[in-house]
């Protein structure tokens, strides 16, 4: 008979990793490919946690996608980009500005010191990039990547009125096999206007399983760049969040935000969206904020969800794996507020 082993089960190893990273008010999410040592960014708000992440999982190449030149999206890219220890394949940015205000000035100058320094391929950041035949390539054969906004048009249409409407979107699915798969969308600072020319162009691509919800929580009302297409029929989030009709929804936020994300108003239609499709069981945000604390919490503790990690994979049970899991999470809400008062506490099966 054999004796007691003491051997450690592994954990499956899955195609892809989204970690979507808790740095306040801005972005900073890393898909990590863990069997090529390759991933790809899409923000950097904060570059020493990205690169912190890099290091931790062995990341040797790496892609930048940058969606808006906003800086809490792109404050952190250089430090990323002079302190990476790997090679740098590709950086993609967005021509949402067209050289006005100081941000993006220095965001153009940065990517093209970084392609010039790392003689990498680069591109603007719109749906031409689709028909490129290098993208496929910069991920595994079962991932693959999409831009769904902007188009060249949206670009010419919106610079120098809407940074978060121009804001670069990716769909990135990954095959399970059997015809099965598992899609997120990372919808950057999207308001009305990109919503509305998404539905117009794509509306069939923007089912998914996870929705990164864009703006930090925010209930896009003002329709500013809506006036530089004026023949454009206007949807609502409502709209979009019916047609994503996510299973799992993640918003990065700050604690300390002026703006009052997460709204409300989000919360009460993410409940009213669980409760009508069925298919949303979980929201999760990176921290706490006002909109659901029941007492004010000092510096310490403001920690929600903290940093989520999407695993996705046929050897993943049910493709789909995310972290924190919902014991731990409720865990860390309770520190910081009461469960009653939580933004999510009524989305089904949270």
């Amino acid at each position: 008979m054999n004796g007691p082993t003491n051997a450690k089960l592994e954990a499956p190893t899955p195609e892809v990793c989204v970690h979507i990273l808790d740095v306040g008010q801005g972005d900073a999410i890393v898909i990590v490919f863990p069997k090529t040592g390759r991933a790809l960014i899409v923000d950097a708000y904060d570059g020493d946690r990205v690169l912190e992440l890099l290091e931790r999982e062995s990341v040797r190449e790496l892609v930048a996608f940058l969606t808006h030149s906003d800086n809490d999206h792109v404050a952190g890219l250089d430090r990323v980009l002079r302190n990476f220890q790997g090679k740098l394949l590709a950086v993609f940015w967005n021509l949402d500005k067209l050289g006005k205000g100081r941000y993006h000035r220095q965001y153009l100058e940065l990517t093209a010191r970084a392609t010039r320094d790392h003689q990498a391929w680069s591109g603007e950041f719109s749906t031409n990039l689709n028909y490129d035949w290098r993208l496929p390539t910069l991920s595994p054969n079962s991932v693959a990547l999409e831009v769904l906004h902007p188009s060249h048009d949206d670009i010419s249409a919106l610079a120098g009125s809407s940074t978060n409407d121009a804001s670069g979107v990716l769909r990135l699915v990954c095959s399970l096999g059997d015809g099965q798969q598992q899609t997120v969308l990372l919808a950057g600072d999207l308001e009305i206007t990109g919503m509305s020319r998404i539905f117009e162009r794509c509306a069939d691509k923007l089912h998914a399983d996870v929705l990164k919800y864009p703006h930090h929580g925010a209930w896009p009302t003002r329709q500013r760049a809506s006036r530089k297409l004026p023949h454009l029929p206007l949807r609502t989030t409502e709209e979009f969040l019916s047609r994503v009709d996510p299973r799992v929804v993640v918003i990065s936020v700050g604690r300390a935000n002026s703006k009052g994300h997460v709204s409300p108003r989000l919360f009460e239609a993410l409940a009213r969206l669980s409760a009508g499709s069925g298919r949303l069981h979980r929201v999760l945000c990176t921290q706490i904020t006002e909109t659901c604390l029941a007492s004010p919490v000092g510096g310490q503790g403001v920690h929600c969800a903290h940093d989520i990690e999407l695993r996705m994979g046929r050897q993943i049970e049910g493709g789909l794996e995310v972290l924190p899991p919902p014991a731990q999470h409720e865990l860390r809400i309770e520190k910081v507020t009461s469960w009653a008062s939580a933004g999510c506490r009524e989305i089904r099966g949270h």
